[in-house]
Formats: structure tokens, C-alpha cells, sequence
């Protein structure tokens, strides 16, 4: 039902807010949902805004501490800060119980700043630590950031392997099934198959503009749709094809 859908869609929008520090948003976000009267969520939500308010060194342990910091200059583009904060998270003796993707946030750092063998190290680490603990979304990331790597560093049959292998392993419910799809695409333009590529794409659309008609300020899912357009535009060009979108998507 619509509205289960709606629930799935906010739990997973206010859970990227709040892994990448942007708790004022949050607090926005959080506020508008209670006003449309989305109550079988509201205690968890409530729970979630009592996690994002400030927080000082003392308040938490080191490894979440240190990993909460390296995560927000991430998301602002500052690496290098990133990596020294990720790295002194896993530098704790707790890291692997309570802050476990800081080695997550390595991976991503390097994949930024192409260091291909290093990030492939550290991901295949971070997926032995996300099976150990047998966290399903933690592999499904995981996977995710290991097709990254593969795909930039032009291996693009790898790539797609691990892109199916994680959207195989999302938890129901993530929201994230548009932002999948695009990454498959990528790879399905990347091994030369443009009937699957565009197929993915189009529904990764449709997905994206109906969270828009749900929440118009869905970050998230405009960025999702500026993906899967741009990808399919890209298709179409090599095509030398006109491009034909839904009127709805206009």
C-alpha cells in the first residue's frame, strides 16, 4: 500500500540525513512528516532526532565519535580530513562493535581519490567484518563500493557481478531501489548491453518521480533522477537517437 510505501521511503531519507551529519535538515524533514500524520513511525522517528542532537568527544565513544566526524567532512568533500578521522576511529579498540564503517569510509576515500588497489583491500575487508557480524545492509554496501572500484577501474564485468550481488542483498524496505538500478545501468552500458541498461533506467525514473510526488524536497530522489536521465541521455546520444521522457519527468 501507498502508505506503507511512503513509511519505507521516509525511514530510509531520514537515515541518510542523519548518517551525513545534516541534523538541521533532519529536524526540517522530521517536523514535516509528523505534520502529514505519519504515526506508525513517529517513536522511531523520535528516537532518531534524540540520536542527531549535538555532540561533543565526551558523549560518545571514541570509535563512533571519530567515524561520525570522518562521515561529515566526507559528505562536505574534505578527504583528507575524512580519512584521518576514519582512521583514528579504527585505531579504537571498539572500532569493529560500534563503528565498523569507518573501514566503509576508507573505501570510499580512496575510491575518490583513485587509489583503486587500496580501496579494493580495504572493501573486501569491510565485507568480511559486515559477514562476521551478518549485517545484510553492511554487505549490500559493501558490494556496492566494490563495483564502484571495479567499474572506475575499468573492469566492468566485475562491476556488474557486484552491483547485482548487492541489489540481491538489499533489505526490503531501504527505499534505495532507484539508486540500484542506476548503478546496474552503468555497468550494462559498460559491458555494451543498452536494451537491459535503458530498461533499468526507465524504471529507475518512474521510481524517482514518484517519491518526488510524494515529497517534492526528496533529495535523495532528485539526484537519483538527474542519474538515471542523465545515463539514459548519454545511451540515446551514442544512439544518435531522440531522447523521449514521460511527461510527468519533464
Amino acid at each position: 500500500p501507498m502508505k506503507h510505501y511512503h513509511s519505507f521511503d521516509a525511514i530510509a531519507h531520514a537515515t541518510r540525513l542523519h548518517q551525513a551529519g545534516l541534523n538541521d535538515e533532519l529536524r526540517v524533514y522530521v517536523n514535516k512528516l509528523l505534520d502529514t500524520g505519519i504515526d506508525d513511525i513517529k517513536p522511531w522517528l523520535s528516537q532518531l532526532l534524540l540520536r542527531s542532537v549535538d555532540y561533543d568527544e565526551d558523549s560518545l565513544p571514541a570509535s563512533v565519535y571519530k567515524r561520525s566526524e570522518g562521515w561529515l567532512a566526507y559528505f562536505q568533500g574534505q578527504y583528507v580530513e575524512a580519512h584521518t578521522h576514519f582512521q583514528n576511529s579504527i585505531n579504537t579498540l571498539d572500532w569493529q562493535h560500534y563503528a565498523y564503517d569507518a573501514a566503509l569510509g576508507i573505501v570510499k576515500v580512496y575510491t575518490r581519490s583513485g587509489h583503486w588497489q587500496a580501496a579494493q583491500q580495504w572493501a573486501l575487508y569491510y565485507l568480511s567484518v559486515a559477514r562476521a557480524l551478518r549485517d545484510d545492509f553492511g554487505l549490500t554496501k559493501g558490494y556496492g563500493a566494490l563495483a564502484e572500484i571495479y567499474l572506475r577501474g575499468n573492469q566492468p564485468q566485475a562491476a556488474l557481478a557486484c552491483f547485482q550481488l548487492s541489489n540481491q542483498l538489499m533489505p526490503l524496505g531501504q527505499g534505495q531501489l532507484d539508486k540500484q538500478y542506476n548503478f546496474i545501468a552503468s555497468a550494462l552500458m559498460r559491458n555494451g548491453e543498452g536494451m537491459r541498461a535503458e530498461t533499468l533506467l526507465r524504471n529507475s525514473i518512474k521510481m524517482s518521480t514518484d517519491k518526488l510526488g510524494i515529497n517534492p524536497e526528496d533529495l535523495s530522489a532528485k539526484i537519483s533522477y538527474l542519474h538515471s536521465s542523465s545515463r539514459l541521455s548519454y545511451l540515446y546520444l551514442e544512439r544518435e537517437q531522440d531522447l523521449q521522457l514521460p511527461e510527468t519527468a519533464k
